[in-house]
């Protein structure tokens, strides 16, 4: 095979298997939105920004379309979620810790971790030349250079400071020398000048290196007592300030130093904590403060769902809420199966009115994109092993992966709500049987009832009844209130009898008989499908259980 072939052949392999990324667009159509955007950057007093939409509805794609249309530089924050199961388990580790006393330590809260990570991604993204006085530095490598450098600037200044210090035993050594060309070679060290320019030398390098440990004092404070002959001296006294009091200090002069004056926080509504934003609002106002009259005001957007304030105080908070409205939803969702599924060319893989049925299970673009993927994943490598599989019931159980992905990993285990629904299915599908068996009969049961019945219309049944019905009302009023109750039942056993009587003249008629013959039609063709599909069906779904699990 030539190499133009093989390249060929390595192209359109992988077209065939090309995926659409979850990433955020950079192409969305903004319309509204940017409108919205150019007055929130035209008005310096709005400052806290949100913009409020379901998960999946495009708040980041909007941003960044943004960002690329007008060139703007934005810092993003994006937090990572709690896992519940794990918070969960870590609070119950800690409650068992304080009770056995083996652990003092204060629990990390919520807010102050949401801090710190905060805080971790600021520094992450300004350059460490800009914030030397901070208390967090990222890990460097040091130049090879510079530490070559350092070295030969220690040993210069140790040898001319011995040189200087010593410098008449140093002269009587050189007198002492029985070699000529050395003596000669070293004539010059004995020469007063030369020692004053040693001098000079030593002078300029303890100057460098006095600056250098002064500058790492400031920025670091690596020395904050000095001990002279037991008189201690403080030159930085300890701060007794809270963890967040050091932590906001911290902000504002990483803010005061981050080149950006816009930051855009994500996927901080997913720790349900509504006091981060408090202390958010409290940071850009003192950071606006500080910057009134210097610098660009500095706007934080917070790209939050809509749910994450339960009343209106997310009114008093934001100075401006641009609502987000889903790209997919109930209302659009099939048709936005139509189009990816076109994009990816799978279409026709599937029956049209199982997609219609199946699309209002689907509200999010990035849930709907990878279901997709994934399909094409588990297609391509099913048919590879030549599997004979249903795709709408790929498709589907590819969705529940993505819906329940905690029941799919059970599956694999052999546990789980769907490994028991599949196991089940034959004693499921006998239940199913029995009862439809069992409403056949009864329906018959009232035929023959009906067909039995010898009364004319439901007036005789109301005479024929009529005394016996007055006798057991009559004799429930009089009853006492221990015998009330077995004079209830009697009347409604009476009741009970008119009303089934009834009921045989409404099925006797023509109209009725036809509506009873075809309930037992449907149900016998309900009971005749299972009958039909059950070998067949349960091949197929077991092949793909399996193919899904290995």
């Amino acid at each position: 095979m030539s190499r133009a072939q093989d390249k060929q052949k390595k192209k359109s392999k992988t077209d065939r298997y090309i995926l659409t990324p979850l990433i955020p667009k950079e192409d969305a159509q903004l319309g509204i939105y940017e409108d919205a955007l150019d007055y929130v950057f035209e008005n310096g007093k709005i400052r806290n920004i949100a913009l409020s939409g379901a998960y999946g509805s495009g708040k980041s794609s909007i941003l960044l379309s943004y960002k690329k249309k007008t060139n703007k530089d934005f810092l993003h924050i994006s937090l990572a979620h709690f896992d519940p199961t794990e918070s969960k388990a870590a609070s119950a580790q800690q409650e068992e810790s304080e009770k056995n006393g083996a652990d003092n330590q204060p629990e990390i809260s919520k807010i102050s971790l949401l801090e710190w990570k905060i805080l971790n991604q600021l520094i992450h993204q300004i350059k460490p030349k800009k914030i030397p006085q901070t208390n967090f530095q990222l890990k460097k490598n040091t130049s090879k250079a510079r530490l070559i450098l350092a070295t030969l600037s220690t040993i210069t200044f140790l040898l001319l400071s011995l040189y200087v210090s010593m410098f008449v035993k140093w002269v009587g050594f050189h007198d002492a020398l029985t070699v000529k060309w050395i003596r000669l070679g070293l004539h010059f060290t004995t020469c007063p000048e030369t020692r004053l320019f040693a001098l000079f030398i030593c002078v300029l390098l303890a100057g460098v290196g006095i600056l250098g440990l002064m500058v790492l004092q400031r920025n670091r404070r690596v020395i904050k007592k000095l001990d002279v002959k037991g008189a201690e001296i403080e030159m930085f006294k300890d701060s007794d300030e809270s963890y967040f009091d050091k932590y906001l200090n911290e902000v504002l002069y990483l803010f005061e130093n981050v080149e950006q004056n816009v930051i855009v926080f994500e996927d901080m509504d997913r720790f349900d904590s509504i006091a981060i934003f408090e202390r958010l609002r409290e940071v850009n106002t003192l950071i606006n403060h500080s910057r009134k009259g210097k610098k660009p005001v500095v706007r934080f957007f917070y790209l939050i769902r809509d749910d994450i304030f339960t009343n209106k105080d997310r009114l008093k908070f934001f100075d401006l809420i641009i609502p987000v409205v889903p790209v997919v939803d109930g209302s659009n969702a099939f048709d936005k199966f139509i189009e990816i599924l076109e994009k990816h060319s799978i279409l026709d893989h599937f029956d049209m009115t199982f997609l219609q049925a199946f699309s209002f299970y689907i509200d999010e673009m990035r849930l709907l994109i990878n279901i997709c993927n994934e399909y094409k994943v588990y297609y391509q490598r099913l048919n590879e092993e030549k599997t004979d599989i249903d795709n709408n019931k790929l498709f589907a159980i590819i969705a529940y992966k993505n819906l329940f992905p905690q029941d799919f990993a059970e599956l694999q285990l052999a546990h789980g709500f769907m490994f028991t629904l599949i196991d089940s299915r034959g004693k499921l599908i006998n239940s199913e049987k029995l009862r439809l068996v069992q409403e056949i009969a009864a329906i018959t049961e009232k035929i023959e009832c009906a067909n039995n019945e010898h009364l004319e219309n439901e007036n005789e049944v109301d005479r024929i009844y009529k005394n016996e019905l007055e006798g057991a009302q009559d004799r429930l009023n009089k009853s006492g209130s221990n015998n009330k109750g077995d004079a209830q039942k009697t009347v409604d056993k009476v009741e009970e009898k008119i009303a089934s009587r009834k009921e045989n003249l409404r099925n006797r008629t023509k109209s009725g008989q036809a509506g009873l013959r075809r309930k037992i039609a449907s149900i016998e063709k309900k009971l005749s499908s299972f009958v039909a599909g059950e070998s067949g069906i349960s091949s197929r779904e077991k092949t793909l259980t399996k193919s899904l699990i290995i």
